[in-house]
């Protein structure tokens, strides 16, 4: 493609991209409104259990609603001869395994060095996050909208929609753009590098993996393992869930390790493989086949779309007030 015809696609799917980032904004705002509106009303009606589980059900609806109609509105504004479609191979092949370890490995790895970077700050004792696990239904509510919700609706549409649509242009870009936009997402300064990073790993398992699935997998078990060690400390001993807990990081360490070795071998393997073969070998596509090639400083300059622009204004501003808060009561 002329790089001329290239860069005008890419500046209008960025404005779609933003435009949709923009509606994700307001509707996630809004039903929250709604939803506190009306898990009011529940309590008017239901006893204390009755209307913690219709609560907590609603909102993983909400949840769900608000990442999947953006995802859906990005096609329908999108022309049929421009879209890419989600990738929803359900084979994800023998390495998976490995991806899944050493995925989990780096992302949780990011999330230390996350909470050591903003350990600084009391984001915590400002904006306080709790989490009730003393019955085994709370457990399963919490499961469905920390872990299943946000591992589908979430890989939907920033994997699914964002990166597929961006990888025409380059998997630079795609995995690096729609990485910034997964992390601004959270609107949450303290976690803005962890969850850059975990859309990074994300964006490389979907790449290779060509399945929106496997994403899905990692986010769910990455979702799961928190949850895990907050139920460790609701139900133990502080001293031995923390010793439990670090037993339990330490092995997905070492076994994110391992597994991150052997991928390594495995893709040396796989290129000499492919630089020794002959005629009648049927060969896979090439990952870092770009249809549509663009200088990087240019893709990087016409990603900030008025539309995306404007969502990033919006959310650096809303942390910026977070962060400020923070520093404030650091006094």
């Amino acid at each position: 493609m002329i790089p001329a015809e290239a860069e005008k696609e890419y500046r209008g799917t960025m404005l779609r991209i933003g435009a949709v980032m923009l509606l994700f904004l307001l509707l996630f705002s809004s039903l929250n409104y709604v939803f506190y509106l009306v898990d009011g009303l529940l309590s008017l009606f239901l006893n204390a259990k009755s209307e913690e589980i219709v609560s907590s059900l609603l909102y993983a609806a909400v949840y769900l609603f608000s990442f999947l109609f953006p995802a859906a509105f990005f096609y329908m504004i999108t022309k049929k001869q421009e879209e890419q479609r989600i990738l929803f191979e359900v084979k994800l092949g023998r390495a998976f395994p490995l991806m899944l370890f050493a995925s989990l490995a780096a992302i949780f790895t990011a999330a230390h060095l996350n909470s050591d970077m903003v350990g600084i700050f009391d984001f915590f004792e400002v904006f306080p996050y709790e989490v009730e696990l003393d019955y085994n239904y709370q457990l399963v509510l919490e499961i469905i909208s920390t872990a299943i919700v946000p591992a589908f609706c979430e890989e939907i549409l920033f994997r699914g929609a964002i990166l597929t649509n961006l990888l025409p242009y380059g998997k630079t870009t795609a995995i690096l753009g729609s990485a910034f936009l997964f992390a601004l997402m959270h609107q949450n300064p303290a976690q803005l590098f962890y969850t850059f990073v975990a859309g990074v790993v994300l964006g490389l398992v979907y790449v290779y993996t060509r399945s929106i699935w496997g994403g899905i997998i990692i986010h769910f078990f990455n979702n799961l393992l928190g949850i895990i060690e907050a139920l460790l400390f609701e139900r133990l001993n502080a001293e031995i869930a923390s010793k439990v807990a670090t037993i339990i990081e330490a092995v997905l360490f070492a076994a994110g390790i391992i597994s991150a070795i052997l991928l390594f071998l495995r893709a040396g393997k796989k290129k000499r493989d492919f630089s020794e073969s002959g005629f009648g070998r049927v060969f896979e596509a090439d990952v870092d086949y770009v249809e549509k090639p663009l200088d990087g400083r240019r893709a990087a300059r016409l990603f900030f779309a008025p539309t995306v622009i404007a969502f990033t204004c919006i959310v650096g501003i809303e942390m910026a007030i977070m962060l400020i808060a923070a520093i404030t009561n650091m006094s």
